[in-house]
């Protein structure tokens, strides 16, 4: 998403570049971009459902985390009711499968 820039660095250097980009273009820019970079149907239901369920851990999804989901999922072109799905199901698995505590 950052080209050569993110290239020549590490994990934690990379979430500090998105910090910048968020605070500098939105968050909504940043959904934007991410959409750019994922172009596939598949790998954006992925990625919302992937998110959806980290979303959902603790004491669920506040309204930070629903504004994000809805921006990410507006740019992804993928319909509310869909979200709403992936939500639920994203939240079912991982109460199947828990991270493991860190």
């Amino acid at each position: 998403m950052f080209g050569d820039e993110a290239k020549t660095v590490g994990v934690e250097q990379r979430l500090e570049l998105a910090r910048a980009y968020v605070r500098e273009h939105g968050g909504v820019a940043m959904t934007e971009v991410i959409a750019r970079a994922v172009p596939e149907p598949e790998e954006r239901a992925a990625i919302l459902l992937i998110v959806s369920a980290f979303a959902s851990l603790g004491a669920g999804v506040g309204s930070k985390e629903g504004m994000a989901l809805h921006a990410l999922a507006r740019a992804f072109g993928v319909p509310l009711a869909d979200l709403q799905k992936m939500l639920t199901t994203g939240k079912e698995r991982l109460s199947e499968r828990p991270p493991p505590a860190t």
